[in-house]
């Protein structure tokens, strides 16, 4: 039988050696963020779903993103996204997505 995963922080065994940092120096995790990664013509029909299905235009100029309250698209490269969402299970995320 499989067994089920956890959700575990990358993070999780740090807390003590953070603690030590100097006052000037934050460390904010986000924890748990879903990563799904598009791939569509730019121009074709997938793209302009995508864009409808997560109310954001996507990215065409290099090195750019665009973020609303929940998703966050990072252009990668022609033809390429990475939407990441920290209120999404990556399974429903993804789901969104490929409708």
């Amino acid at each position: 039988m499989a067994e089920t995963l956890t959700a575990t922080s990358p993070l999780q065994g740090y807390s003590e050696k953070f603690a030590h940092l100097a006052p000037t120096v934050t460390l904010r995790e986000e924890p748990f963020v879903a990563m799904v990664d598009l791939w569509s013509d730019p121009e074709g029909h997938a793209a302009s779903q995508a864009s409808a299905i997560l109310g954001l235009d996507l990215p065409t100029t290099p090195s750019t993103y665009v973020s609303n309250d929940t998703l966050t698209v990072v252009w990668m490269g022609p033809g390429e996204w990475l939407i990441s969402a920290a209120t999404r299970s990556g399974c429903r995320a993804r789901g969104s997505a490929s409708r």
